[in-house]
């Protein structure tokens, strides 16, 4: 009857609304509410008949109407299991939601670029690059050609370098705000 013995039992989908709604509240467009169930195209109107055969996660659908980030993983590699199946898949994201984005699984991905059926996964990512510009302009580019961090402060930075990688000698580099007197010469210094 929708009670238990602490209290009223939440909807269906009240944990998952509540969650979407906080994300979005706490972190704005950096916040995007995925499904991993993209499947292949069967339909072509999902974006007004958001519970349709074959159309993706409706939740999914309903933020991207309200102008939310979404994405996709399709479906397991034995439902997508061809480059055909690829392709369709990345028709129904395109054609039936608002998607920026899908993840496609490794061994897919191979199989469509060496045999590719309809557009490429080139294609299909200008394609998708191109509706997260044109809809999310404020959101960064996330494959920047340039990449600029102005440090404040004083203090350590601590990174792990790929060729001289070890507990014993970590890299780093000591941020020293102008007037501060130079650090010993174990780090490299970076000024401001």
């Amino acid at each position: 009857d929708g009670t238990s013995s602490g209290g009223a039992l939440p909807g269906g989908t009240e944990q998952t609304q509540t969650i979407i709604d906080n994300g979005q509240a706490r972190h704005g467009l950096l916040f995007a509410v995925s499904h991993n169930g993209l499947g292949p195209k069967q339909s072509d109107n999902c974006l007004t008949h958001l519970n349709g055969l074959g159309c993706p996660n409706r939740w999914v659908l309903q933020e991207g109407l309200e102008g939310r980030v979404t994405g996709f993983q399709t479906q397991n590699a034995e439902k997508i299991s061809s480059p055909v199946d690829v392709d369709s898949a990345l028709q129904n994201g395109w054609v039936n939601s608002q998607g920026v984005y899908v993840e496609l699984y490794e061994e897919r991905i191979w199989e469509a670029v060496r045999q590719p059926v309809g557009q490429t996964i080139a294609q299909w990512n200008s394609q998708f690059q191109s509706r997260r510009r044109t809809a999310f302009p404020t959101i960064p580019d996330p494959f920047p050609t340039t990449y600029r961090h102005t440090f404040t402060g004083n203090g350590t930075l601590y990174y792990v370098h790929g060729a001289k990688c070890g507990v014993a000698n970590p890299a780093s580099i000591v941020i020293q705000s102008a007037g501060t007197p130079p650090a010993p010469n174990r780090h490299r210094s970076v000024r401001h």
